[in-house]
């Protein structure tokens, strides 16, 4: 069999080598499983506010934002609000969640769709055909955001979610 004929090791082939016959590569079997390093699994209670991870299918990072409760709504003294953001009422957030720290890129937007035969949102005439790949994807209807977020392994923040994730801890500033 090509294990026992390799050793049990993957091996590269040339560009100068023939392939007769499609060849399956499987790791060898292996009775006992040794792990090397330990794993470590960290719980959603006991990471940090802002902790960060990247998401490797979006090359987008994220921020952990811890549960808690705030005052939603406008900030007194705030002469701009509109009246859909009154009045003012706790919220609680009951749940941590994970939120990207930056706008979708035009490039992780391109990739998304790419992948499912997406179009791309009507191109602006600050970032005329999408050339500027790391500049944020904009005009983008509500519904394709949403199927973004699925793609990429997550979804849309609640407008809860989205208040607490950019106060970042603070209550009652502008």
């Amino acid at each position: 069999s090509t294990t026992n004929a390799t050793s049990g090791q993957q091996q590269p082939v040339t560009a100068m080598q023939r392939l007769t016959r499609i060849t399956y590569l499987r790791p060898p079997e292996v009775k006992e499983r040794v792990v090397e390093k330990p794993v470590v699994v960290v719980r959603e209670a006991e990471l940090e506010p802002g902790a960060a991870r990247e998401l490797k299918k979006t090359g987008l990072s994220h921020s952990w934002i811890p549960p808690g409760e705030f005052e939603m709504g406008c900030v007194p003294g705030d002469n701009e609000c509109e009246p859909s953001e009154k009045p003012r009422h706790r919220v609680r957030i009951s749940r941590g969640f994970w939120i990207t720290r930056t706008e979708v890129t035009a490039k992780s937007y391109q990739d998304f769709a790419r992948a499912t035969g997406s179009p791309m949102p009507e191109a602006t005439r600050t970032n005329k055909d999408w050339l500027l790949r790391a500049n944020p994807v904009t005009m983008v209807p509500w519904d394709a955001a949403q199927r973004y977020c699925e793609w990429a392994g997550g979804r849309l923040p609640t407008e809860a979610e989205w208040e607490w994730a950019s106060r970042g801890g603070k209550n009652n500033e502008i």
